[in-house]
């Protein structure tokens, strides 16, 4: 699996991920190995925190990018999302997205030479992430 883009908010969370192999990631395989990842967070929070119960209110949901400006905007998206939601009043200086460590030279498992090649290199996505802003509210094929 590949990652491409994160971002980690205190209610929700976005991932722009890579499956190597459809068949083991069937859209069934897929959201058994997000159930785990999701039970076995919220057990070590709740044993952290001394509580018990779901972690998360709404259900996992994917969708194939299949489009180049989907693949795009979808980056973006992602890493606009702390702003969006009103986290942070400029979402380049988050600390919990992957939109500076793809800038960053440090080793990751995070698939930065391939984002900031598709945009272009590393001016060509800062320009992007700076000047794109959404006129008319953000496409209806974004998931939130």
């Amino acid at each position: 699996m590949g990652t491409y883009a994160y971002c980690l908010l205190p209610n929700h969370f976005h991932f722009l991920i890579q499956v190597k192999d459809v068949e083991e990631y069937s859209p069934a395989g897929l959201s058994g190995k997000f159930r785990s990842l999701f039970a076995n967070y919220a057990e070590k929070i709740n044993k952290q925190e001394g509580r018990q119960g779901s972690l998360f209110q709404k259900n996992f949901k994917r969708r194939v990018v299949l489009a180049d400006r989907y693949f795009t905007e979808l980056v973006y998206y992602i890493h606009a999302n702390p702003q969006k939601h009103g986290f942070c009043f400029d979402f380049k200086t988050y600390r919990y997205s992957s939109y500076l460590k793809i800038l960053e030279t440090a080793k990751t498992s995070l698939q930065k030479e391939y984002v900031l090649k598709w945009f272009g290199g590393n001016q060509e996505y800062l320009k992007c992430h700076n000047q794109y802003i959404p006129t008319e509210g953000w496409p209806d094929w974004i998931l939130d």
